[in-house]
């Protein structure tokens, strides 16, 4: 028999992901289902519980079911009654997630890109950031990204974003006409846009960019506290 502990609140969103007493918090793009799947021991038949009404086995060395539940149990609330259970290694929701597809945004030079998803080539295995899957949960949207360098190019077709200050000539204009690009190639490789069919994609393509210049030319160290300061007013 299963010897059931009292119910947390249904109202937590909180579960036990494994033999441990570590908390994960329920994502809000899952939705609970009518089933648990857990890892039970060789004394416990779930089908004698009472909620219970059909057990498919996943595994059965280690003995890995997914349970049944009848309509109406609260299943968050039932996987912690079971991790309480000594004869059940752990137990959880059979969560219903809404998995999405990803891939490389269409600009013609993404693939030459090797830093974010390479593609096999010699030499370039294990050395990219993996970022066609870090896509799939974000690509920036939303967030203003500060280049603090030698000033970004606002002009430039794949960069959106807008300036902020000049520390080396004192002014509101943080690209001068006569720098080079180095700021600009870094706000590139952080936010340059994607899928806009142009050039390539930066880790962040859906990202903005504020431009602050404070490197080719004198400046001094409260410029560079400045320089952070006005970053984080900006956003």
């Amino acid at each position: 028999m299963l010897a059931l502990l009292p119910n947390a609140s249904a109202e937590e969103a909180w579960y036990y992901p494994d033999d441990t007493d570590r908390r994960a918090p329920v994502s809000p793009s899952w939705r609970l289902s009518d089933a648990l799947v857990m890892e039970l021991s060789d004394s416990i038949d779930p089908e004698a519980h009472g909620d219970v009404v059909g057990v498919e086995w996943l595994s059965h060395s280690p003995r890995i079911a997914r349970v049944q539940l009848r309509p109406g149990v609260d299943s968050l609330a039932l996987s912690r009654d079971f991790h309480e259970d000594p004869e059940v290694q752990w137990a959880h929701p059979d969560f219903v997630l809404d998995l999405t597809l990803y891939a490389l945004p269409n600009d013609p030079l993404v693939t030459h890109q090797w830093h974010l998803e390479n593609t096999g080539q010699a030499g370039d295995v294990g050395v990219d950031i993996n970022a066609e899957a870090a896509w799939a949960i974000t690509a920036g949207a939303g967030q203003l990204i500060s280049i603090i360098d030698t000033g970004v190019d606002f002009t430039h077709p794949d960069l959106v974003g807008f300036s902020g200050p000049d520390f080396v000539d004192g002014d509101e204009d943080n690209y001068p006409s006569s720098e080079n690009g180095h700021g600009t190639a870094c706000a590139g490789l952080a936010a340059s846009v994607g899928n806009n069919e142009e050039g390539g994609a930066g880790v962040a393509f859906e990202a903005e960019v504020y431009g602050v210049r404070l490197l080719g030319g004198e400046t001094t160290m409260s410029d560079t506290y400045e320089s952070i300061t006005r970053s984080v007013d900006a956003g």
